[in-house]
């Protein structure tokens, strides 16, 4: 989590005159990976890279996949988790 709000942080990334790493973006599981890497993909520039902390293969597999969406500016259509407190927005659909 950034001390400045993430247009100003998106603003220093993308005008840095030297590579940035983005490290731990996803600031410990506060922030979605697909709304973090989004942002992240988008505020860099190609010698830029990101630095993200996995705990299993399978959430690297998830990861990855996401980020490879983005990468390739394909929307990201995966099925969404559902818990009790969506209940109410799950029967709206």
């Amino acid at each position: 989590m950034c001390s400045v709000e993430t247009d100003w942080a998106g603003r220093v990334i993308s005008d840095s005159p030297r590579p940035v790493i983005c490290i731990k973006p996803l600031v410990a599981g506060r922030i979605l990976p697909p709304t973090e890497l989004t942002f992240v993909y988008r505020s860099i520039e190609p010698v830029d890279t990101v630095c993200i902390g996995m705990l299993s293969p399978q959430e690297a597999r998830e990861d990855i996949a996401l980020a490879r969406t983005i990468l390739e500016g394909l929307e990201d259509r995966r099925e969404m988790q559902y818990a009790r407190s969506k209940q109410a927005l799950a029967a709206s659909e």
